[in-house]
């Protein structure tokens, strides 16, 4: 199974943050409270996952505090064609994977437990990362999980609604000027895309059945000239009191920092 593919795998990967690479929306202590239960391994240990096939969803509940939480994935590579979902960047991974199954070549590691594959699928840059198929692919994925709300409290009523999602997309950038041709090291004007603060996704979720939503985005990698913007790896949100300004950018003119 690939890393990814495991939900105590992301959560562990969350786990080796360190408190100044996440942000807190807003800066309280029920937001800092929920971080620190799935942040903090010794608060971790109240956690039961649920994870597998034939328990009760959601994927982790807490009886101690009171919380459920939900694990999903989302990417700037998936696209919808005629009802299908297509995700070249998936597909490549699981033919990589099998590859390496049917060579023999895992039997050598029998003490291996994580796999991580990076695909590259050789498509353009535009049609690798796409930011209307990472808006489209956010809404689309966290949409169907909030469906299933009604059964998770069934399962723990009371319990509040934590979302965890695993964002697996790149950085973006709003560009002044999109290039018609993009070239490994070239420089362009533009500002860093805040994605937690894009009216497209916050919407989603703000002021929804979802108590909490913590946004876990650890490939986001913008190289500058100057001084990097100093950005958050992931966000805890209170989903019922967001009150900052949200952005809304021209899907035009944003691309991403990966070429």
């Amino acid at each position: 199974m690939l890393f990814a593919e495991k939900e105590s795998n992301i959560i562990g990967l969350f786990q080796t943050l360190e408190k100044h690479e996440i942000g807190l929306f807003p800066d309280c202590a029920e937001n800092r409270e929920i971080c620190q239960s799935v942040l903090l391994t010794k608060k971790w240990d109240n956690w039961t996952d649920s994870s597998g096939k034939h328990m009760l969803p959601p994927d982790f509940y807490n009886d101690h505090e009171g919380l459920m939480m939900d694990v999903m994935r989302v990417d700037d590579h998936g696209f919808t064609n005629k009802g299908k979902v297509i995700n070249p960047s998936l597909t490549r991974e699981h033919e990589i994977e099998r590859e390496l199954q049917e060579s023999g070549l895992l039997g050598h590691f029998q003490n291996l437990r994580k796999l991580i594959v990076n695909a590259n699928t050789g498509l353009p840059t535009a049609e690798d990362h796409n930011y209307i198929y990472y808006r489209d692919n956010f809404k689309r994925i966290v949409e169907n999980h909030i469906k299933k709300i009604v059964n998770y409290k069934k399962n723990h009523p009371g319990y509040k609604m934590i979302f965890f999602v695993f964002d697996e997309s790149s950085a973006y950038v709003l560009m002044e000027k999109v290039p018609e041709q993009f070239v490994v090291g070239q420089m362009a004007r533009g500002e860093a895309h805040l994605w937690f603060a894009d009216k497209r996704f916050v919407e989603i979720f703000q002021n929804s059945e979802i108590d909490y939503l913590i946004w876990f985005a650890p490939y986001k990698l913008i190289q500058t000239r100057g001084r990097a913007p100093a950005l958050p790896v992931a966000c805890v949100f209170d989903c019922n009191k967001i009150n900052y300004q949200l952005t809304e950018y021209d899907p035009s003119h944003m691309v991403s920092s990966e070429v």
